[in-house]
């Protein structure tokens, strides 16, 4: 009888978890995760079929003529050409014509034809000033001025440059003023050809202490030196704020880079995206949605507060740095109150000041104050290590548990180690100072001298 393989049957398993957990949390599978660790599912398969070969030959059972067969050939050969596409689509997408499925249109087909933008010069004084571009990028710079300039380009994807001319004729770029505010709008005519794609790329200089309203379906923001607030709506783009004096918010429903350097007032992220990097950001942050990528921040004043489906972060202060990612965070140099609460990350703080809560389902826990604990830090790993580094000096009263696993004590006289059942307990007490408790159903505890 022929023998059959687990593999195949795995294989749709893991497919079919895939899929669900792509539609019913579309964040945790993200298309960069995907094109960057397509390789794991052909080590995870090879494994897979090692470890069959390696049962059948333990049990003295036939060992089949060839390690895989002709079909699984054809699967792995496929499965090869459809990850490095999508890893060459990833690296590249920036570079590549985007496509649009929708309008009856797509925009891989033709050629691009740039025209430029009579510059506009507009001299009425408006505190506010609201952009509606549907398709393009989009930069504002503000200066020492009551002058308000606008230029730029638009780009026409066409299959002839008559087309391209006729279409960019039809199109338009109004500046009126509407009652308290500057509007600037791009349009395209009613009736353009539904084979044409026309994006309009704006640098503007205005005022410096204006604000600015912008709204858009795709393209890129950039908002340098403006003292006014800032607010960007946006489907999809990346945006960079940097030297902003007011408050800025800012809502997009995909983009792959958000940052902000140099903000004073409050900053509202709000969507889905990728990386996010932030620094020196004087008023609050909060930030609410779907990152799947890199989340950064340095010196941050005022409290960060971060919420997705999956984590909620909440800091204090950060006077040095953190790094968030899918796996994990770190922390240097933060301020509490610091609260963690996550299904799957390994943590690392190291200089944390004030009240700690930890909380994960998977995932190692290392703290590192650098200093005698001043407020509460409660600790919790349902699967992982935690691991405490405290001054020697240091006072602090301690209470661990570890249902499965051991325990050790580097303050041997006040805080000493016992075994419990499958488990370990961590008590003891170095004078009066801060209450630590630390919870692991699964894993060590180690709590050592600095």
């Amino acid at each position: 009888m022929k023998r059959r393989s687990l593999i195949a049957p795995l294989l749709l398993i893991l497919a079919g978890a895939l899929l669900l957990a792509w539609n019913l949390h579309p964040e945790w599978v993200s298309f960069r995760l995907i094109a960057m660790y397509w390789p794991f599912l052909l080590i995870a398969w090879g494994a897979l079929r090692l470890i069959e070969i390696a049962y059948w030959r333990l049990t003295s059972k036939p060992l089949p003529a060839r390690g895989i067969s002709g079909g699984e050939w054809t699967l792995v050969v496929f499965i090869c050409i459809f990850g490095s596409g999508l890893f060459f689509f990833h690296q590249r997408a920036p570079g590549l014509p985007r496509v649009f499925i929708g309008d009856r249109s797509m925009e891989i087909f033709g050629e691009a034809y740039d025209y430029p933008i009579e510059e506009v010069r507009r001299t009425e004084k408006a505190a506010r000033i609201v952009v509606d571009n549907a398709r393009g990028n989009l930069r504002v710079v503000g200066a020492d001025t009551q002058e308000i300039k606008i230029g730029g380009r638009r780009t026409v994807r066409a299959y002839s440059r008559s087309a391209a001319d006729d279409a960019v004729k039809k199109a338009s770029l109004t500046v009126a003023v509407e009652g308290d505010h500057l509007a600037v709008r791009t349009t395209e005519q009613a009736g353009m050809r539904s084979d044409l794609r026309i994006s309009t790329d704006l640098e503007m200089t205005v005022p410096r202490g204006a604000a600015i309203q912008a709204t858009g379906r795709s393209g890129d923001f950039d908002i340098i030196n403006i003292d006014g607030t800032v607010d960007l709506n946006s489907a999809s783009g990346d945006v960079r704020l940097q030297d902003i004096g007011g408050n800025a918010r800012v809502d997009l429903r995909r983009s792959n880079l958000v940052r902000a350097v140099n903000v004073k007032g409050n900053l509202d992220l709000l969507g889905r995206g990728e990386d996010v990097e932030l620094e020196n950001v004087s008023g609050t942050v909060n930030v609410n949605g779907y990152y799947t990528g890199d989340i950064t921040g340095r010196n941050l004043a005022m409290p960060l507060v971060f919420q997705s489906g999956v984590t909620e972060l909440r800091l204090g202060r950060v006077a040095g740095q953190f790094h968030l990612t899918p796996g994990d965070f770190r922390a240097t140099n933060v301020a509490g109150p610091v609260r963690i609460n996550a299904r799957s990350k390994d943590v690392d703080l190291e200089q944390v000041q004030g009240e700690v809560t930890i909380s994960v389902d998977t995932g190692d826990i290392t703290l590192r104050p650098r200093r005698s604990p001043d407020a509460k830090i409660e600790l919790s790993t349902r699967n992982g290590n935690v691991e405490i580094s405290l001054p020697a000096d240091a006072r602090f009263d301690l209470d661990g548990t570890t249902q499965r696993g051991e325990a050790s004590s580097e303050f041997q006289d006040a805080v000493r180690a016992a075994t419990e059942g499958a488990g370990a307990a961590l008590k003891g007490s170095t004078g009066k100072g801060a209450r630590i408790t630390i919870r692991t159903e699964r894993g060590k505890i180690d709590l050592r001298k600095d």
